[in-house]
């Protein structure tokens, strides 16, 4: 992790707002990029990126900087997409035992 870096990872461990927006600049577009790529839509991959960064936001200050911080935010976005990728499975799996039940009545 570059020295900028991690003295804005550290400062938003303390509570600075600033430093954390401009981390989120540093990584809005990559996050969005992956989102984007495992999501296939837009609209969902924004909406994933909002909720990255709302569990980066909550969890930063548990971020022990033993791996570089794009590693950590990269894991934070990819199981957040395969969260909603299960949910999502899950949706249609509970919608087809519906169907099958309200075509045997």
């Amino acid at each position: 992790m570059d020295p900028k870096e991690k003295a804005l990872v550290r400062k938003s461990q303390q509570g600075d707002i600033g430093a954390f927006e401009q981390l989120i600049g540093d990584y809005q577009k990559k996050v969005f990029n992956i989102a984007l790529g495992m999501m296939n839509n837009h609209d969902d991959a924004s909406d994933i990126a909002q909720e990255v960064f709302i569990k980066v936001f909550k969890s930063i200050g548990s971020f022990k900087q033993q791996s570089s911080f794009s590693t950590w935010i990269y894991r934070i976005t990819v199981n957040t997409c395969l969260d909603e990728l299960r949910k999502r499975k899950n949706r249609k799996n509970v919608i087809s035992l519906n169907q099958a039940v309200q075509l045997e009545d």
